[in-house]
């Protein structure tokens, strides 16, 4: 059995073809939870027939990635143009291990910079699946 390889994130890189690219540094001992994306099977103890039947309800899901990362110079301004923009711009995860994963999304919900802390936080979510490269 192969070992698990964990911890920080090599890189996220972001390019969009009318904004252009931004690498983003991942903070230090941050969470980092992605979802490939894709159908799932919902998860509801309602899903049942009355002979005790398991009704497996398919559900789409999109991908999705969510972590914090640095605010570095023009992170947050990259993000919000980002945010502005309607098409989808080129997302790829490396991890330490070297493995990488990508999809086309947006950032979706709030990117309020902790000016204390130097950080941002990171959501994207798009179209197709966060499939390996």
């Amino acid at each position: 059995m192969a070992a698990i390889v964990a911890g920080d994130v090599k890189e996220i890189a972001v390019d969009h073809p009318g904004l252009g690219g931004y690498v983003f540094e991942h903070k230090s001992t941050e969470d980092f939870n992605f979802r490939k994306g894709g159908f799932q099977n919902r998860d509801d103890d309602g899903d049942n027939t009355s002979s005790g039947t398991k009704i497996f309800v398919k559900e789409r899901k999109s991908w999705m990635l969510e972590t914090t990362v640095g605010a570095t110079e023009g992170a947050h301004d990259f993000l919000q143009q980002l945010h502005e923009s309607s098409v989808e711009a080129i997302v790829t995860l490396v991890f330490q291990n070297g493995k990488t994963r990508s999809a086309t999304g947006l950032p979706v919900g709030d990117i309020d910079q902790n000016a204390f802390a130097g950080t941002i936080p990171f959501k994207f979510s798009g179209s197709g699946t966060f499939d390996e490269v």
